[in-house]
């Protein structure tokens, strides 16, 4: 997995981490060209 490269990870738990973590950032803090190049949050703050 992309995201794991370079990453020392011990046992599954700390993959499982590091999983969440991208998870995170893909859904929530990656700028999405069809939000208009916001991020999801930004483009949730601008709804009513």
């Amino acid at each position: 997995m992309f995201f794991l490269y370079g990453s020392e990870v011990d046992c599954f738990d700390q993959v499982v981490s590091k999983i969440d973590e991208y998870m995170e950032y893909y859904n929530k803090e990656r700028i999405q060209e069809k939000l208009g190049y916001l991020t999801p949050k930004e483009f949730g703050a601008l709804a009513p």
